[in-house]
């Protein structure tokens, strides 16, 4: 391959790496939306324990990797081109290497990480084929510059198509699923999730803060979805409605989005160090109301919220994804406000 060929290759997929990791980017940062536009795996891939390296977010990563050699291809001389070689190999490793840990570690796919990771690979493969011989052609300034100007709406576009896109449609009315669980004279708060669903485990955290925070003018619900993408997440979702049978749901929560690994066994012995009944357990769990229970949740919370979990309704409004514990604060004043209303 000539030295011309291997740059523009280089140039062209860092460029795409690139795109693509700015949109991840940008969704990650909208609050309560998934992270990629399709309805598959990013949310699992991100937010899992390889999302990000080092304190750094695969994304910010990506942009980073991607960006440094998009540059270095506009000035392919000398230590410039070497390290080019070395960051484009050590991209193209790794790219391998999280699409292995989404195939067969993770259990799923994102569409956009595995552009990037591909792209990675492809640069690697052209500066392979060039471990012999230089990239010595040199790239005048006003191709430079065009190339920079290229990038950078890319950068503006990726990250603006990540940040500015809209889920499906949602009904952001109280379902009677909901609302059925409410209590009179209380700032009502249900939440439905998943125990395997890392967003669900954030949300977990700062929820756990709201209600200490707002104390006994909260009534709490939890509701559990298991997604079929989760390997797991049904064995927990039993064992959270048999603790709750015996009075321990919360606590059965707590620990379940604290474990490790969520298959049957483990929820056991989760259920055996809370001091649960294990007859009782067992047979709920044995119970195929308690497989209703869960199907009848997971069909409607699916219709409600198209995008997936959590969601979480503070009184009459409903929140889709991770948010701020201000803005479950905001909510619960508004919900104040409306019974000292009533009230009146």
């Amino acid at each position: 391959m000539g030295s011309g060929q291997h740059l523009i290759i280089t140039r062209l997929f860092a460029l795409v790496g690139f795109t693509v990791s700015a949109v991840l980017l940008g969704g990650a940062l909208r609050p309560g939306e998934s992270s990629c536009p399709f309805d598959v795996g990013c949310d699992a891939v991100l937010g899992s324990a390889y999302g990000v390296i080092l304190g750094v977010p695969l994304p910010v990563l990506g942009i980073a990797v991607f960006g440094a050699l998009f540059v270095l291809s506009l000035f392919p001389t000398g230590g410039k081109a070497r390290l080019s070689k070395l960051l484009g190999i050590g991209a193209g490793v790794g790219g391998v290497v999280l699409l292995c840990i989404q195939l067969f570690r993770i259990g799923q796919v994102c569409p956009f990480c595995v552009i990037a990771d591909v792209s990675a690979v492809v640069i690697a493969l052209a500066e392979i084929t060039l471990l012999r011989g230089a990239a010595t052609q040199v790239v005048d300034r006003r191709t430079q510059a065009l190339w920079l100007s290229v990038a950078a709406v890319a950068l503006v576009f990726g990250f603006g198509l990540g940040l500015l896109r809209r889920g499906p449609g949602v009904d952001t009315s109280v379902p009677g699923e909901v609302s059925s669980h409410w209590v009179a004279g209380k700032i009502n708060v249900v939440e439905v999730s998943d125990f395997e669903c890392p967003r669900c485990g954030e949300m977990h955290v700062i929820l756990q803060r709201f209600l200490k925070k707002e104390g006994d003018r909260v009534h709490f619900v939890r509701l559990v979805a298991p997604m079929p993408k989760h390997p797991h997440s049904r064995d927990a979702a039993r064992a959270f409605l048999c603790a709750a049978q015996q009075g321990r749901g919360e606590e059965m929560a707590d620990a379940l989005f604290a474990a490790p690994t969520l298959d049957g066994p483990a929820c056991q012995q989760i259920a055996r160090n809370l001091g649960l009944f294990l007859e009782s357990y067992r047979a709920c769990l044995a119970d195929p109301a308690t497989d209703e229970r869960l199907d009848a949740v997971a069909a409607w919370s699916a219709r409600v919220s198209p995008k997936g979990l959590p969601v979480t309704w503070v009184g009459e409004r409903v929140f889709f994804g991770v948010h701020k514990l201000e803005e479950l604060e905001e909510a619960a004043r508004a919900a104040e406000q409306r019974l000292t209303g009533a009230a009146r």
